[in-house]
Order: C-alpha cells, then sequence, then structure tokens
C-alpha cells in the first residue's frame, strides 16, 4: 500500500456513517455486482467480525425454514436454488440496512475500529470538524452550482453576441432585425445544464439555427 492509498482508505473509512458502513460491506461480498447477496455469506462475514458465532445474528440473518445452501465444487459461494427459495436465501441492500438497524452491534467491531483510527490520525476533534465542513459543502452545492451555471451561460451568450455583431455590424444588429435573425443561425446558441449526478456544468450547442430560439444540441462540453 502507498501512502497515497492508505490515506485514501483512512479519509474514506473514517468518515463512513452508518449507512456507508452497511453500503461497504454489501458491495464487499455482492461480487458479481447481482444486488442480492448469499445469507450464509454474510453470516460468516459477520462472525469473522466479531472472530466468533453469535447466534442471534445467525437466526436473525439464516432463514428460519431453509439451511445454508452448500458451496459450488469450485469454492464459490454460489446460490444455486429455484427463484422463490434463491429469493429468501439471499438479501438485498436494504434487507441488510434493516438487519443493521435492528441489530446495531452487527457493525460494532468496524465501529470501533472506526473510533481507534480517528483517535490515532489526527484526533476526533479534527474528524468532527471536517463532517461538519463536508455536510456544509453538499448543502451548499446545488445553489453553488446553479451560479456558476448561470455565469457560464452569460458568459457565453455575450461571446455569441460579440461574435454576430463583429460579423454584421453594430447597426445592423441593432437596426435591421432581419439580417440579425440570419446571423443568429450560423451561430450556435450555448444550452448550459447541470450534470444531476455530479453538478458539473455542460455546455451544448445548437445544431441548426442557432437563433434564439433555437433547439437541441450535437455537440456538448463539460466544464468545471
Amino acid at each position: 500500500m502507498t501512502y497515497g492509498e492508505f490515506l485514501d482508505g483512512a479519509c474514506t473509512f473514517g468518515t463512513f456513517k452508518l449507512n456507508d458502513m452497511a453500503r461497504f460491506v454489501f458491495f464487499v461480498l455482492d461480487k458479481d455486482g447481482k444486488g442480492r447477496v448469499p445469507r450464509f455469506q454474510l453470516l460468516r462475514f459477520v462472525e469473522s467480525l466479531h472472530g466468533r458465532k453469535v447466534l442471534a445474528f445467525e437466526r436473525a440473518i439464516l432463514p428460519q425454514d431453509d439451511g445454508a445452501p452448500t458451496a459450488s465444487k469450485g469454492g464459490d459461494n454460489v446460490v444455486r436454488l429455484p427463484a422463490a427459495e434463491r429469493q429468501r436465501a439471499t438479501v438485498d441492500f436494504d434487507g441488510l440496512r434493516k438487519l443493521c438497524d435492528e441489530y446495531p452491534t452487527m457493525l460494532e467491531p468496524m465501529l470501533i475500529f472506526q473510533t481507534a483510527l480517528r483517535r490515532r490520525i489526527m484526533g476526533e476533534g479534527w474528524w468532527k470538524r471536517k463532517e461538519r465542513e463536508i455536510e456544509r459543502h453538499f448543502r451548499t452545492l446545488p445553489r453553488t452550482s446553479e451560479r456558476k451555471r448561470r455565469w457560464q451561460e452569460r458568459t457565453l451568450l455575450r461571446k455569441r453576441r460579440a461574435d454576430i455583431r463583429s460579423e454584421i455590424g453594430v447597426l445592423a444588429y441593432y437596426f435591421k432585425r432581419k439580417e440579425r435573425r440570419e446571423a443568429e443561425r450560423e451561430f450556435p446558441r450555448p444550452i448550459v445544464t447541470l450534470e444531476e449526478e455530479t453538478g458539473k456544468v455542460c455546455v451544448a450547442w445548437t445544431r441548426t439555427g442557432g437563433d434564439d430560439g433555437g433547439d437541441g444540441g450535437d455537440e456538448s462540453v463539460e466544464t468545471s
């Protein structure tokens, strides 16, 4: 492990909430990305965290009317059951999150490790300040991104108007509407939007007929 990898791992794990812990566990166990984890595999993981078998966890995780399915010959824990039985023998993320809510001590060793990590690296006070900064950042992110989008849009529109005036002249731009409309079709109009997931500013340009009433674009550019 390099120092950069250690730093990324420590900062990520150190800021996990319980929901993040559960999502991390599910990501680790859901190796095939199908969105469901075998219950017996989840139980083995929980037992490895606690270093022993816990009857309460076994009763909560495993279906009451079915035994644990057997592993495949290759050693991979693959559930090979009919659809209805597979549904009972596996758990999705919502099911795992519900188990964590009902049995808070299930992921307790991970939380204890996180607490020790935070105390030994920078101290608990530093981590709490960083958590508040992160929360403030995401709380203000939509407003900040919208301001950035508007600024980018105004900048591109000003440049477009300046290019049109330079092309046909100032008098034609303000007093000859027909010439201005024809010139506007030659200059694509910017359509500035925000990417939903990341909040990045994206610029698309009108394909043809780039006047102020133009539609649709086939070229887009991402800007930060």
